[in-house]
């Protein structure tokens, strides 16, 4: 019976919530209109009050794509849509994508945090997340200059021939060992083995790699967080779009991030005092990952264990 009462205040909640939100939003356009403010792009039809149209891009009848192409077809190539209490701009031609992030880059340098880049990003701090400012300039002249340069790049070449040369004598492995005949490989494991060693050899050295003569169990542990952070990424997770909807977090998903966030800090923050305690301990070391470089450049500085995980992230 209780759940029937809450289950009837919540209906009255988002009923009482959508009319609010119309209002609101009859309100805002009078008011734009009477100051003489840009119009905005078009808006698909079929919009609902407080899903917008969100009800649209979950149809099971026609694939997403095509609904977007139906819709480019109808309205041009730059429309708006309403999810929930967020706005979308959609673009489908490359000189409107130009427009956006080359000719008016900076109007369009910002977005609104997403419940995946306030916890499992540091609300933001991350680099690709950062808004636009000192921070996210200091953060790119870092990422461009130190980690991601063509000279970098580069001297990992050597990182990446191996790790395929370490996959593909798997393969021949397990060729012998089933009697030179035909064997089912599991190339989804392989792939990902494959691209979590490079990308954890090039972080942070071989020792967290899986396989490499490191603590595989440490280096398992890192892939599995790793992993369950992107995932986390692509969950829907309702308070994106209904604010509103963060204190219930429904399915769990933020309580989730947040796990896995300070996991993955823990995890990083061992990381990095490693790597710092091996560079004070041996007088030649000569380490060159991506955490060695990051801790070349900020030293002891304040706040620096902060900024290089930003960056490794």
């Amino acid at each position: 019976m209780a759940f029937l009462f809450g289950l009837v205040e919540m209906t009255t909640l988002l009923i009482a919530t959508g009319f609010l939100f119309m209002f609101l939003l009859k309100l805002r356009s009078k008011f734009m209109k009477r100051k003489g403010a840009a119009t905005l792009p078009p808006m698909p039809a079929g919009w609902l009050p407080v899903v917008g149209h969100m009800h649209l891009l979950s149809s099971k009848s026609q694939v997403l794509k095509e609904t977007f192409s139906r819709w480019h077809e109808e309205y041009g190539p730059v429309l708006m849509l309403q999810l929930g209490f967020r706005r979308m701009l959609v673009v489908s031609s490359w000189q409107m994508a130009k427009e956006c992030f080359t000719t008016n880059d900076l109007n369009f340098s910002n977005r609104p945090l997403c419940a995946a880049a306030k916890h499992l990003a540091d609300d933001g701090y991350m680099f690709p997340f950062a808004p636009y400012g000192d921070h996210w300039r200091e953060m790119r002249k870092i990422a461009v200059e130190e980690v991601l340069s063509n000279r970098r790049i580069r001297s990992f070449a050597d990182v990446r021939t191996s790790e395929i040369n370490a996959q593909v004598s798997e393969v021949y492995r397990l060729w012998l060992a089933n009697e030179q005949q035909p064997v089912k490989v599991d190339m989804r494991k392989l792939l990902e083995d494959l691209t979590f060693n490079v990308v954890a050899r090039t972080v942070a050295g071989k020792d967290y790699a899986i396989g490499r003569g490191g603590d595989d169990d440490k280096a398992r542990a890192f892939a599995h967080r790793s992993r369950e952070a992107v995932r986390l990424f692509t969950v829907f997770v309702a308070s994106d779009f209904f604010p509103f909807l963060e204190v219930l977090d429904i399915k769990g998903w933020i309580r989730t991030m947040k796990r896995v966030a300070g996991e993955l800090d823990a995890f990083l923050g061992r990381c990095v005092e490693e790597h710092r305690q091996r560079r004070k301990s041996t007088s030649d070391y000569n380490g060159h990952d991506f955490i060695d470089v990051l801790l070349s450049h900020y030293k002891e500085d304040e706040g620096a264990n902060r900024a290089i995980k930003s960056v490794v992230t």
